[in-house]
Protein backbone atom coordinates (compact mmCIF):
# COMPACT_ATOMS: atom_id res chain seq x y z
CA UNK A 1 0.00 0.00 0.00
CA UNK A 2 2.67 2.69 -0.12
CA UNK A 3 3.95 4.28 -3.68
CA UNK A 4 6.54 3.05 -5.83
CA UNK A 5 9.17 5.30 -4.26
CA UNK A 6 8.38 4.05 -0.79
CA UNK A 7 11.91 1.61 -0.45
CA UNK A 8 11.44 2.22 3.46
CA UNK A 9 12.36 -1.41 4.61
CA UNK A 10 14.69 -2.77 6.49
CA UNK A 11 16.97 -5.51 5.80
CA UNK A 12 18.38 -8.35 8.16
CA UNK A 13 22.05 -8.14 6.93
CA UNK A 14 23.43 -10.23 9.71
CA UNK A 15 21.81 -12.94 12.18
CA UNK A 16 23.27 -15.19 14.80
CA UNK A 17 21.75 -16.91 17.72
CA UNK A 18 18.11 -16.98 18.03
CA UNK A 19 16.35 -13.60 17.15
CA UNK A 20 12.60 -13.61 16.77
CA UNK A 21 10.22 -11.30 14.62
CA UNK A 22 6.66 -10.45 13.87
CA UNK A 23 4.83 -7.83 12.90
CA UNK A 24 2.09 -5.67 15.01
CA UNK A 25 1.23 -6.68 18.60
CA UNK A 26 -0.65 -10.11 17.11
CA UNK A 27 1.36 -11.50 14.69
CA UNK A 28 2.98 -14.71 14.80
CA UNK A 29 6.61 -15.03 15.72
CA UNK A 30 8.65 -16.58 13.52
CA UNK A 31 12.59 -17.09 13.39
CA UNK A 32 14.30 -13.97 11.63
CA UNK A 33 16.22 -15.64 8.29
CA UNK A 34 19.16 -13.32 7.03
CA UNK A 35 18.64 -11.11 3.72
CA UNK A 36 14.38 -10.33 5.54
CA UNK A 37 12.91 -7.15 4.56
CA UNK A 38 11.35 -5.68 7.52
CA UNK A 39 8.52 -2.86 7.14
CA UNK A 40 7.56 -0.45 9.90
CA UNK A 41 5.36 -2.83 12.99
CA UNK A 42 8.21 -5.32 12.76
CA UNK A 43 9.45 -6.55 15.94
CA UNK A 44 13.02 -8.30 16.49
CA UNK A 45 13.33 -9.92 20.03
CA UNK A 46 16.92 -11.50 20.61
CA UNK A 47 17.24 -13.87 23.14
CA UNK A 48 20.56 -15.54 24.75
CA UNK A 49 22.87 -15.57 22.01
CA UNK A 50 20.79 -13.74 19.47
CA UNK A 51 22.24 -10.95 17.53
CA UNK A 52 20.89 -8.77 14.47
CA UNK A 53 22.13 -6.53 12.30
CA UNK A 54 20.26 -4.25 10.07
CA UNK A 55 20.60 -2.27 7.06
CA UNK A 56 18.43 0.50 6.19
CA UNK A 57 18.01 1.59 2.71
CA UNK A 58 19.90 4.96 3.17
CA UNK A 59 22.70 2.39 4.39
CA UNK A 60 22.25 3.14 7.53
CA UNK A 61 22.90 0.59 10.23
CA UNK A 62 21.48 -1.03 13.69
CA UNK A 63 22.70 -3.91 15.88
CA UNK A 64 20.92 -5.33 18.49
CA UNK A 65 22.73 -7.48 21.51
CA UNK A 66 21.42 -10.57 22.99
CA UNK A 67 18.32 -10.09 25.82
CA UNK A 68 16.63 -6.90 23.66
CA UNK A 69 13.61 -6.16 21.63
CA UNK A 70 13.31 -3.54 18.73
CA UNK A 71 10.47 -2.38 17.13
CA UNK A 72 10.39 -0.26 13.65
CA UNK A 73 7.91 2.58 14.48
CA UNK A 74 8.77 4.57 11.35
CA UNK A 75 10.68 4.72 7.78
CA UNK A 76 10.21 7.13 6.05
CA UNK A 77 11.71 9.68 2.87
CA UNK A 78 9.99 12.83 1.55
CA UNK A 79 9.79 12.25 -2.35
CA UNK A 80 10.51 16.12 -2.59
CA UNK A 81 13.73 16.93 0.23
CA UNK A 82 15.28 13.62 0.01
CA UNK A 83 14.65 14.12 4.27
CA UNK A 84 14.42 10.41 6.21
CA UNK A 85 12.56 10.16 9.35
CA UNK A 86 13.57 6.66 11.16
CA UNK A 87 11.98 5.67 14.27
CA UNK A 88 12.93 2.68 16.18
CA UNK A 89 11.43 1.69 19.52
CA UNK A 90 13.10 -0.24 22.07
CA UNK A 91 12.20 -1.55 26.08
CA UNK A 92 15.25 -3.31 26.52
CA UNK A 93 18.75 -3.74 25.30
CA UNK A 94 21.88 -2.79 24.01
CA UNK A 95 21.82 -0.73 20.66
CA UNK A 96 24.60 0.32 18.28
CA UNK A 97 23.45 2.76 15.69
CA UNK A 98 25.76 4.25 12.49
CA UNK A 99 24.08 6.73 10.63
CA UNK A 100 25.73 9.36 8.16
CA UNK A 101 25.92 12.73 8.64
CA UNK A 102 22.17 13.77 8.72
CA UNK A 103 21.15 16.73 6.50
CA UNK A 104 19.14 19.03 8.72
CA UNK A 105 15.71 17.86 8.25
CA UNK A 106 16.70 14.31 8.35
CA UNK A 107 16.11 12.40 11.76
CA UNK A 108 17.37 8.79 13.37
CA UNK A 109 15.52 8.02 16.84
CA UNK A 110 14.79 5.30 19.18
CA UNK A 111 12.07 5.73 21.58
CA UNK A 112 12.83 3.96 25.30
CA UNK A 113 10.57 3.60 28.37
CA UNK A 114 12.23 6.79 29.41
CA UNK A 115 13.09 9.27 26.94
CA UNK A 116 13.83 9.90 23.31
CA UNK A 117 17.33 9.70 21.56
CA UNK A 118 18.68 10.69 18.21
CA UNK A 119 21.70 10.88 16.50
CA UNK A 120 22.96 13.09 13.97
CA UNK A 121 25.55 11.54 12.74
CA UNK A 122 27.35 8.96 13.23
CA UNK A 123 27.73 6.65 16.10
CA UNK A 124 24.94 6.07 19.03
CA UNK A 125 25.36 3.51 21.53
CA UNK A 126 22.08 3.39 23.99
CA UNK A 127 21.88 0.86 27.04
CA UNK A 128 18.03 0.52 27.84
CA UNK A 129 17.49 -1.43 31.08
CA UNK A 130 14.50 -1.25 33.39
CA UNK A 131 15.73 1.67 35.60
CA UNK A 132 16.72 3.86 32.48
CA UNK A 133 18.52 4.19 29.64
CA UNK A 134 21.86 5.61 28.81
CA UNK A 135 22.52 7.47 25.35
CA UNK A 136 26.29 7.86 24.13
CA UNK A 137 27.35 9.56 20.90
CA UNK A 138 30.97 8.97 19.27
CA UNK A 139 32.08 10.89 15.82
CA UNK A 140 29.09 13.95 16.21
CA UNK A 141 26.27 14.57 18.49
CA UNK A 142 22.98 13.50 19.67
CA UNK A 143 19.90 14.80 21.67
CA UNK A 144 17.96 13.42 24.23
CA UNK A 145 14.53 14.22 24.94
CA UNK A 146 11.77 13.48 27.49
CA UNK A 147 9.04 11.60 25.92
CA UNK A 148 6.52 14.74 26.02
CA UNK A 149 9.23 16.39 24.02
CA UNK A 150 9.36 19.63 26.38
CA UNK A 151 12.90 18.89 27.16
CA UNK A 152 16.00 18.28 25.03
CA UNK A 153 19.49 18.29 25.59
CA UNK A 154 22.26 18.54 23.23
CA UNK A 155 24.93 15.98 23.74
CA UNK A 156 28.22 16.34 22.27
CA UNK A 157 30.71 13.64 20.52
CA UNK A 158 32.55 12.18 23.55
CA UNK A 159 29.59 12.38 25.63
CA UNK A 160 26.68 10.42 27.12
CA UNK A 161 23.81 11.32 29.37
CA UNK A 162 21.34 8.93 30.93
CA UNK A 163 17.28 9.25 31.93
CA UNK A 164 16.22 7.46 35.24
CA UNK A 165 13.34 5.25 35.65
CA UNK A 166 11.13 8.52 36.01
CA UNK A 167 12.12 10.08 32.89
CA UNK A 168 14.43 12.60 34.39
CA UNK A 169 17.42 13.54 31.67
CA UNK A 170 20.85 13.88 33.21
CA UNK A 171 23.22 16.55 32.03
CA UNK A 172 25.51 15.09 29.04
CA UNK A 173 28.93 13.91 30.82
CA UNK A 174 32.00 12.84 29.53
CA UNK A 175 32.19 9.45 27.76
CA UNK A 176 35.09 7.52 29.58
CA UNK A 177 37.83 5.06 27.53
CA UNK A 178 36.26 2.26 29.57
CA UNK A 179 32.70 3.39 28.20
CA UNK A 180 33.41 3.56 25.00
CA UNK A 181 35.47 -0.11 24.99
CA UNK A 182 31.91 -1.72 26.52
CA UNK A 183 29.90 0.28 23.59
CA UNK A 184 32.37 -1.42 20.76
CA UNK A 185 32.62 -4.80 22.78
CA UNK A 186 29.83 -7.39 21.39
CA UNK A 187 29.44 -5.59 18.04
CA UNK A 188 30.94 -6.22 14.67
CA UNK A 189 33.43 -3.58 13.80
CA UNK A 190 33.15 -4.04 10.46
CA UNK A 191 29.47 -3.02 10.29
CA UNK A 192 30.13 0.54 10.85
CA UNK A 193 29.43 1.52 7.51
CA UNK A 194 29.91 5.24 8.47
CA UNK A 195 32.23 4.04 11.48
CA UNK A 196 35.61 6.08 11.66
CA UNK A 197 38.26 4.21 12.97
CA UNK A 198 41.78 5.02 13.37
CA UNK A 199 44.65 3.93 10.40
CA UNK A 200 46.65 2.16 13.24
CA UNK A 201 46.73 2.18 16.95
CA UNK A 202 48.18 5.02 18.28
CA UNK A 203 50.32 4.63 21.25
CA UNK A 204 49.48 7.19 24.22
CA UNK A 205 53.58 8.44 23.87
CA UNK A 206 53.12 9.86 21.13
CA UNK A 207 51.01 12.38 22.66
CA UNK A 208 47.14 12.09 23.24
CA UNK A 209 45.31 14.48 20.36
CA UNK A 210 44.09 17.59 21.65
CA UNK A 211 40.43 18.02 22.49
Amino acid sequence: HGMPVDMSKALVSKVTGEVLSRVGKEGKWHKLEPKEALAAGTTLETKGNGRVELVLESGRVVQLQPGGNLTIRKLSKNPKTGAREDLFESTLGKIRVSVEKLKADSTFEIKSPTMISGVRGTVMNLNITRLGTQAFFAGGTGYASSLDGNITKEIGSGQNASSDSGGTISDPQPTTDQQQQENESGFDPEAETYGYSDPEPSSDASGASAP
